[in-house]
């Protein structure tokens, strides 16, 4: 039985990508936090939350309202 993408420690890109249920979570994120309308391929899904999850790195803001 293969684990979930979150329970692994060596997770690739492709292996996210791959992953239908990241895709599930990750657009169900997107479109809850950053008001998503549009389908996006899981390419475009995970290249998205990559990129607001850079904002953690430098705005605390960001994270707080992801706490929310």
């Amino acid at each position: 039985m293969d684990r979930s993408y979150n329970d692994r420690a060596d997770l690739k890109r492709e292996d996210l990508v791959n992953s239908s249920e990241f895709y599930k979570d990750v657009t169900k994120f997107l479109r809850e936090r950053n008001g998503l309308t549009e389908q996006l391929s899981p390419d475009e899904a995970y290249d998205q939350f990559m990129e607001h999850m850079r904002y953690h790195n430098v705005n605390e803001v960001t994270v707080l309202r992801d706490l929310e």
